[in-house]
């Protein structure tokens, strides 16, 4: 109830209720309002010791003189705007409780992924390789890179989402060192219906 007063000045249309498949409840709570099931998404965390670093691939902490570069990739992998790009390499790099690890070859930037150390795990996000490098497996190097240089930054487990239908990122996160914690799943309600319920 606090959550929709406090959303109802915004004018949403709607909510998305997010549940963890070993909480009972939530779906129970969810299906109140006879929502629509929107995805599905697993949370994964790393194997201790099973990821090996890769061979070939320099990985380490971005650096400033490759932001510019880093932001390229990112745009170019999730249609960002350039200046969006810049903003969120820019402020990866500089947060507090944030790290931006490169991928290199021969000193060049072609890859880069972020992880958020505020919360209980080392959340992995923003994985990105650069179009011309994409299919020779240097996804996959990234993340085992950035498992092996982790230790010394944090000593929080490695984590991450993906959905549920997305094979590819599953079987690149797998052959990564990652195995599954849980699934959770998104339901989406019409915010009137959640609002005129609870009065």
């Amino acid at each position: 109830a606090r959550a929709v007063g406090a959303l109802a000045p915004y004018g949403p249309e709607t909510v998305t209720f997010k549940t963890d498949i070993h909480c009972q409840a939530g779906p129970a709570v969810a299906a109140r309002w006879n929502p629509r099931e929107r995805s599905r998404e697993f949370f994964m965390a790393a194997v201790p010791g099973k990821a090996a670093a890769p061979a070939g691939l320099e990985v380490g902490l971005a650096r400033e003189e490759e932001l510019e570069a880093l932001a390229a990739i990112s745009r170019e992998a999730f249609g960002e705007e350039p200046e969006e790009a810049a903003r969120y390499v820019r402020g990866t790099f500089e947060g507090a409780d944030q790290l931006l690890f490169t991928g290199r070859l021969s000193g060049v930037p072609v890859g880069s992924t972020s992880v958020d150390i505020a919360g209980k795990t080392a959340y992995i996000y923003g994985v990105c390789i650069a179009a011309a490098h994409r299919g020779q497996g240097l996804g996959k190097s990234l993340l085992r890179g950035v498992l092996a240089a982790l230790p010394a930054a944090t000593d929080k487990q490695p984590a991450l989402s993906v959905e549920a239908d997305n094979a590819a990122a599953l079987g690149l996160y797998t052959g990564a060192g990652f195995s599954l914690v849980t699934e959770h799943r998104y339901y989406s309600a019409p915010f009137a219906a959640v609002r005129d319920s609870l009065g």
